[in-house]
């Protein structure tokens, strides 16, 4: 993915479509640990020796693809923050940013957003397979930094992305640091 493209409309239209990507990875992600769940209850509550391990299979497959997913969703976010380099282009940056900003949207800090048409009685329990870690000790020092980016845009979006991490900023407890 490149990210020092030069052309607006080009940015605009890869933000677009991240957007749909991620919301659509996001209910994909709902609804593969949904089945994954069902099929371990199965498992847990059947007898049969065939029909277990044939869903032992599908649940390791399962298991297989929210993993991959996860380690799709790591390696975008190592990627935005090794975009994020001093002396770094203004579109570097401001394309790095505007996609983390696009992440936590969508996949939340602490609460990850339900998606539209979710079934509200499940709110209890943990329906999403994992955490994306995005408001790590790093990625907060990383966008302190942007603010001091000479561009109005990329200071305004480091902005907004540290407005939506929890307080303190994690790595940032005291006045001192």
């Amino acid at each position: 993915m490149n990210l020092n493209s030069t052309s607006p409309e080009f940015r605009q239209k890869l933000y677009g479509y991240l957007t749909k990507l991620f919301t659509r990875i996001r209910g994909n992600l709902y609804a593969l640990w949904r089945d994954y769940n069902s099929l371990l209850a199965y498992i847990k509550n059947n007898n049969n020796e065939q029909k277990i391990e044939k869903a032992d299979n599908e649940a390791k497959l399962l298991n297989e693809k929210i993993n991959n997913t996860r380690s799709f969703l790591d390696w975008l976010v190592e990627y935005l923050a090794a975009s994020l380099y001093p002396g770094a282009s203004f579109q570097r940056i401001s394309c790095a940013l505007k996609v983390f900003f696009i992440l936590v949207k969508t996949f939340g800090i602490e609460n990850i957003p339900f998606p539209e048409g979710f079934v509200g009685k499940h709110e209890n329990n943990k329906i999403f397979p994992f955490d994306l870690s995005l408001a790590t000790q790093r990625n907060v020092e990383l966008i302190l930094y942007c603010l001091m980016n000479p561009f109005d845009e990329n200071r305004m979006l480091a902005y907004e992305i540290l407005e939506m991490f929890p307080s303190p900023l994690p790595g940032i407890e005291s006045p001192e640091k």
